[in-house]
This record gives structure tokens, C-alpha cells and sequence, in this order.
């Protein structure tokens, strides 16, 4: 670099350029012009940190609430009093808002994908110490529950989630979070103490998950993320997109968690019970849940061996509303579903039930073929419940026949779809 090329570097740093500008603009490494500028009896500047040490002092806001959360899942702090928090360079901006209100600079690595904010504060170093922070906080930390206030809890989960939780991306709601042992379990008293239902936490080898299903998970996602002020966009936008497909005033159809589903069997459908191994899918309107749909293996092993192994079975269908093509329209949505995520079926089964009074309509409405009836078969009735098959035996076993009556059903209609 020549004499005049220098001085023109000299004269930027003086009239307050940084000593990384001029070195981007040069093209150069910020190392080389320091080394420069100290070659020619350049004085270093020292600018004088602006972080505000006394931010988490007292969690009393949004903002505070939510920082802190996210600090907890992303952050870390060092042995030499340093704090920082990094992310990949789509999130920029998120990074760029936790530098505004803390105070301090955004970085970003040359060679890598990460955009970071790192400083030194002895102060505020201490207080997240308080707070349970430790230099293996990934493996260690353990959640002080008294930190933040009730009104400020969800922020503070909310920073949890943006930070070390998940929105699901498939066609299902669910939504968790991975931590700690104390973490996992703060989270699941957080959204239980709300009136809401929440899976077991997990443990796996070094750390412990838990999440939310279906209507629980939008229950979830609306309290974290409704009307609040700061959040990471992707995964807003994820969540609205979740919520708006289930609360938006329009009905959907998506996966759902057994549990939820054997719930609503258990109330809906005449048999009362939910297959193992089922795929479920749940009809939604307004954030209720008003139909289950539950696919899996042949209940018949012939049926296997007639088809193969890509065969499924509609084994449950029900609702809990009656209303002109309602049934047509959830089943044809669970069929969408599954072409599109199940790829190792090729044919779908079902069976109208005629001791039930069934025709098959709804399958009829779905382009299902009419396949082939089953013989005439023995109705077990007890109360309201129409029995047939192994669930008749089951019960005459379990309980006997007793206050039982008899009747000969039409028998079975099937119907099968081709998925491929």
C-alpha cells in the first residue's frame, strides 16, 4: 500500500471512521490496519461501552421478561465476565433488537453464517449469575421460578421458546421446548398451572424435552404469542400460521396426538376405543375439536395378504356435530393428508358397517369403489351399542351375555381408494 494510500486511511480513522470500516472498505483485515495506524504513531481510540449494566436488575416489562427467557436458551456467559448471544444470519434483526435494548454492537463472522452480539460486564455478569446462569448453563442451569412475575411469565417462556423450542412445520400443531431437567419441568407447570394439558417431559442422554399436541399446542402458542411486542419473526409467523389455520373462523383438518383422539372416540363413536398404531387426524372449527379420523394397519390379516403391506385402514371415523356434507368434506381432507405425508400406502380401506345402519355414502362421496360385501354377521345390542365380530366376542368374554340381545346384521360393505 503506498505512502498516499495510508495517509488517506490515517485521515478516515481520525475524522472518526472505525478501524473495521476502513478495513472492509480496503478490503483488507481489520488486524492489518490497527498494526498500520500504530506503524505511524496512530493512537488507538478506546470507545467507552454503552451496555446498560442495570437492564436485568428488575425484570419489570415485556422486553426484560422476554430477553432474559431467550438469553437463557441462546446466551452464554464466560470465565473472563464476557456475555454473549448468537444466531444465523436470517435473524439478524433479532439479534440487532437484543443489541438496541441492551446497548451494545452487532457483529457478524466473515466466513461463517452467525451474526452475534458479545461484551464484557462485570455487573451484569453477576446478575445473570444470580439468576442461575452458569458457564455450562446448557447442561446446568436450573430455573429460578420467582425471577419473573405471573404477568410477565409468558414473555419469559416465549424468549425460551424463540430461543430453544419448537413450532412444528407439518400438517399437525405441536409445539415443545428442550432444555434442562428444571427447564422442561418449569414449562410443563407453566402451561399446566394455565389450565392446559402438556406432555410428559422426556429425558434423553444429556438433556429433557416437552411438548404440546393439537388443541393444547394452539391453546399454547396463542398465549405466548398473541398481541405481544417482541418475538422472533420466523417463528411468529410460524405460529400464526398454525393458530389461523384452527381459530381463524375456517375449518380444518390436521394431525393430532392419540391421547386427544381416544378422548374424543371415547365420546363419539359407538365402539369407544382407539386402534394401536392409529394415524389421527382431527377436524377443528374455531379452535374446537368436532371429528376424529383414525387410520392404521388392517384389522384382518387376509386384508393384508390380499393388498400387501401398502394397505391402511380407516379403523375410526366420527363427529360430534351432524351437518349436510360435513362427514364428506373431513373425510376427503384426511385423504389429501395422507397422500401427501404418508408415501408408503398405496390403497385405503374402509367398511360401512351395516349393523350400524351404514351404506357407505360418505365413501361413495370420496370416489371410493365399492369392493366387495361381507357375510351377513351376528349383532350383539346392550343398550345403546351394536356389536359384532371380535368386539362382540371381547365383551361376551369380559362380561358374558347377560342382558344381551341378538339380531343378524346385513353385514359389511368395503370400499377402497387408491393413494398413489
Amino acid at each position: 500500500m503506498s505512502m498516499v494510500e495510508s495517509s488517506v486511511i490515517v485521515q478516515e480513522y481520525l475524522s472518526g471512521k472505525s478501524q473495521r470500516e476502513i478495513a472492509e472498505q480496503q478490503g483488507v483485515s481489520q488486524q492489518w490496519i490497527g498494526k498500520m495506524l500504530k506503524g505511524r504513531g496512530v493512537v488507538a481510540r478506546r470507545t467507552k461501552s454503552q451496555v446498560n449494566e442495570g437492564y436485568f436488575d428488575k425484570i419489570d416489562s415485556e422486553e426484560k421478561a422476554y430477553w432474559l427467557g431467550f438469553l437463557v436458551a441462546d446466551g452464554w456467559i464466560a470465565k473472563n465476565k464476557a456475555i454473549g448471544l448468537s444466531l444465523k444470519k436470517e435473524d439478524k434483526r433479532h439479534v440487532q433488537l437484543f443489541a438496541k435494548s441492551i446497548g451494545c454492537s452487532v457483529k457478524e463472522r466473515r466466513a461463517g453464517s452467525e451474526v452475534f452480539v458479545l461484551f464484557k460486564s462485570v455487573k451484569l455478569w453477576c446478575v445473570l449469575k444470580k439468576y442461575g446462569f452458569t458457564i455450562k448453563k446448557s447442561k446446568e442451569y436450573v430455573l429460578n421460578d420467582d425471577i419473573v412475575v405471573d404477568d410477565l411469565k409468558r414473555h419469559f417462556w416465549r424468549g425460551m421458546i424463540d430461543g430453544d423450542g419448537f413450532v412444528s412445520k407439518r400438517d399437525y400443531a405441536h409445539i415443545g421446548l428442550a432444555g434442562t431437567k428444571s427447564v422442561a419441568k418449569g414449562f410443563k407447570c407453566f402451561v399446566e398451572g394455565r389450565g392446559m394439558r402438556c406432555g410428559s417431559v422426556i429425558s434423553y442422554d444429556s438433556w429433557y424435552s416437552v411438548s404440546c399436541w393439537g388443541i393444547e399446542a394452539v391453546k399454547v402458542m396463542s398465549l405466548l404469542y398473541d398481541g405481544v411486542n417482541v418475538s422472533l419473526d420466523r417463528k411468529k409467523a410460524l405460529v400464526q400460521e398454525k393458530v389461523g389455520e384452527l381459530c381463524g373462523g375456517e375449518s380444518g383438518c390436521v394431525k393430532i396426538g392419540q391421547n386427544m383422539a381416544r378422548g374424543f372416540l371415547k365420546q363419539n363413536h359407538y365402539l369407544k376405543t382407539l386402534p394401536a398404531a392409529s394415524l389421527c387426524y382431527g377436524w377443528f372449527e374455531k379452535g374446537l375439536l368436532i371429528g376424529v379420523a383414525a387410520v392404521g394397519h388392517p384389522s384382518s390379516p387376509v386384508v393384508a395378504k390380499e393388498f400387501g403391506v401398502g394397505v391402511i385402514e380407516l379403523r375410526r371415523f366420527a363427529l360430534s356435530v351432524r351437518r349436510k356434507n360435513l362427514s364428506s368434506k373431513f373425510l376427503a381432507a384426511v385423504i389429501r393428508l395422507l397422500k401427501k405425508s404418508v408415501k408408503n400406502y398405496t390403497v385405503l380401506i374402509s367398511y360401512a358397517d351395516g349393523a350400524q345402519g351404514h351404506e357407505g355414502t360418505i365413501y361413495k362421496a370420496v370416489l371410493m369403489q365399492e369392493d366387495r360385501r361381507v357375510e351377513r354377521q351376528l349383532v350383539g345390542v346392550v343398550g345403546d351399542s351394536r356389536l359384532t365380530g371380535i368386539h362382540l366376542q371381547q365383551y361376551i368374554t369380559k362380561y358374558g351375555i347377560s342382558g344381551m340381545k341378538f339380531e343378524e346384521s346385513p353385514g359389511k360393505i368395503r370400499y377402497v381408494l387408491r393413494l398413489d
